[in-house]
């Protein structure tokens, strides 16, 4: 069956304003103000938790719709597993917005992997006079 060129185009055209605009809410919510005393602190802005989310859910609904309502002679045991594999695949954006903390200041960024000093982690220095001395 064959279709119209103008269903393609107004499926991409459709698919691309749905793009702009989920970008945009991305955009606005790293935007927001934060409190004064957490201006040196880089955290994830509620999209991402958000955006995990519902790739988690997406995916492991899927998952579950695969070997329950829309089972069928083309559903395996390893279809059901890529779909589960693609929602676990979405946790580490919302483990990240939970857990990842970056702090910045006048002398290193410190990525919060560990939780302790700049030099135990691994921070990035800005300068040779903020090294630790040995």
């Amino acid at each position: 069956m064959r279709r119209d060129w103008w269903v393609s185009v107004l499926q991409w055209s459709l698919w691309g304003v749905v793009m702009v605009i989920v970008m945009g809410w991305v955009a606005r919510s790293r935007l927001r103000a934060r409190p004064e005393g957490d201006q040196r602190t880089l955290r994830h802005p509620i999209s991402t938790l958000l955006i995990g989310l519902m790739g988690s859910a997406f995916f492991f609904g899927i998952a579950i719709i695969s070997n329950t309502v829309g089972k069928n002679a083309t559903a395996t045991i390893w279809t059901t597993l890529g779909f589960v594999l693609f929602g676990l695949a979405s946790l580490p954006m919302v483990a990240d917005y939970f857990f990842a903390r970056h702090t910045v200041s006048e002398a290193a960024s410190n990525t919060g992997a560990c939780g302790a000093s700049e030099a135990a982690c691994g921070g990035l220095m800005w300068s040779a006079s903020a090294m630790p001395q040995a």
